[in-house]
């Protein structure tokens, strides 16, 4: 058991490590970009979700995004309305981190090693912030290699009886889904977690579904937290991250069924690329939803944090 924790520990040290090393490194540009770009597309909502979308999958994190938001929101940079755009693309953005666990890591691992090695002895700052980036992808595919043949494969029965509680009920599946998230500050992480164990047929791509809600539900904890001492304007872009992803769980759970044939036609064959497919597809569809009805919510959470009622 103590080795298995070791183990356990040494590889979510290096994903965390990895995550950590390429989202401080590109967060610099993410912070100055959503500040300048979000002033120049207000009012363009297709727009303000492109910089979502792309910021999201620039650094990695849909909390970090969302936080810098909050504090934008918060500093009077951009307002209520233009932070729903972002929001609405951040979550679609960092779906594409599942999407990576998927690719078959162990080129790539050498390869954004290499490279990051090379743009270090480069005598040029960007190049040297770069080089971080490089190696700190070489380290998130190092640590999920080491996590998937050292800790899920060689120690699964660690693993099999929490899967079956959590397979014996749906609620307890989102719960455990929020809860985890809400622990680690990170959907990606969480949702990483997730495609190693159902890659080791722990778990079926329903159960991994329902952890995947409450994931998306318990990202918002991070926004929310920054936005308790934000002003009141920050306080509602963090509630219309909340609403958006309950919107979008209670849509999917209503069309539960026919939401997971699609995923079985999309990707047939591999349990990996359906749970990335179904957390893509679990935001697309959420601000499909969202889009027609976005000035009632927004006009809704106003009404819930008005002057009057703070």
């Amino acid at each position: 058991m103590s080795l298995y924790l070791l183990r356990l520990g040494i590889g979510f040290m290096l994903l965390i490590s990895g995550m950590n090393l390429t989202s401080k490194s590109l967060k610099y540009l993410v912070d100055k970009g959503l500040k300048q770009y979000a002033e120049i597309f207000s009012g363009y909502l297709f727009l303000e979700i492109s910089i979502g979308i792309v910021s999201t999958i620039i650094v990695q994190s849909s909390s970090i995004v969302t936080v810098i938001i909050v504090a934008l929101v918060n500093s009077g940079v951009i307002n209520f309305r233009q932070s729903a755009g972002i929001i609405i693309g951040s979550n679609i953005g960092t779906t594409i981190t599942t999407h990576i666990v998927t690719f078959n890591r162990a080129g790539f691992m050498l390869y954004f090693f290499l490279a990051g090695i090379f743009l270090y002895l480069i005598n040029n700052q960007h190049c040297k912030n770069l080089s971080r980036v490089f190696i700190g992808f070489s380290f998130l595919f190092f640590s999920l290699n080491f996590l998937e043949s050292n800790v899920f494969l060689k120690y699964n029965e660690k693993i099999i009886p929490i899967v079956k509680i959590l397979c014996s009920n749906p609620l307890l599946s989102i719960t455990a889904g929020i809860i985890l998230t809400a622990i680690l500050q990170s959907s990606s992480l969480t949702s990483i977690f997730l495609v190693l164990t159902a890659r080791q047929s722990h778990i079926d791509l329903i159960t991994a579904v329902f952890i995947l809600i409450g994931v998306n539900i318990g990202t918002c904890t991070t926004s929310l937290i920054a936005s308790l001492w934000a002003v009141r304007e920050a306080k509602k872009a963090a509630l219309f991250h909340l609403f958006f992803n309950v919107i979008g769980a209670i849509f999917i759970m209503s069309i539960f069924p026919i939401y997971i044939n699609i995923i079985k036609y999309i990707s047939p064959d591999e349990i990996g690329k359906q749970i990335a497919n179904a957390h893509t597809m679990f935001n697309v569809l959420s601000a499909i939803i969202v889009l027609p009805f976005l000035d009632t919510i927004l006009n809704l959470i106003n009404k819930l944090l008005s002057e009057q009622r703070s």
